[in-house]
């Protein structure tokens, strides 16, 4: 969907949604003037988790059946909520750190997710050096 928008300020705010996770405002400097028109496209999101799934953390499911499976049985926000843990990470070697840290406590768990002992496992793994 295209719709058509009149610039008000100098500034335009946005509310983002990040699929169903992330909500946060982003003021952006636009070199519009007052009054200007402004085309908007609006696209319905057709990935399978409503976000990116992080490449390590998509290969480390496919790895692991029984925590791919534990993940699978998860809501789709609980789902999201760990691919975001996963996704927030720019280096390449703790994105696979913390998707085998989610994998393991999935299974040790039994697929019930208890962020406070997550955080418990990550800060762990981050000591060891895991991954």
């Amino acid at each position: 969907m295209v719709k058509l928008l009149t610039v008000t300020t100098l500034f335009i705010t946005f509310t983002l949604l990040c699929p169903n996770i992330l909500l946060r405002n982003l003021n952006l400097r636009v070199k519009l003037k007052e009054g200007s028109k402004v085309k908007v496209a609006v696209e319905k999101d057709t990935s399978k988790y409503g976000m990116p799934i992080p490449e390590e953390f998509e290969i480390a499911l496919t790895q692991d059946r029984e925590s791919a499976a534990f993940f699978d049985s998860l809501t789709p926000g609980r789902q999201r909520n760990l691919i975001y843990l996963v996704y927030k990470v720019k280096s390449t070697v703790l994105r696979i750190r913390k998707s085998l840290v989610i994998l393991h406590h999935l299974k040790y768990t039994s697929g019930i997710i208890d962020f406070k002992l997550l955080n418990e496992q990550f800060k762990e793994a981050n000591q060891k050096g895991l991954g």
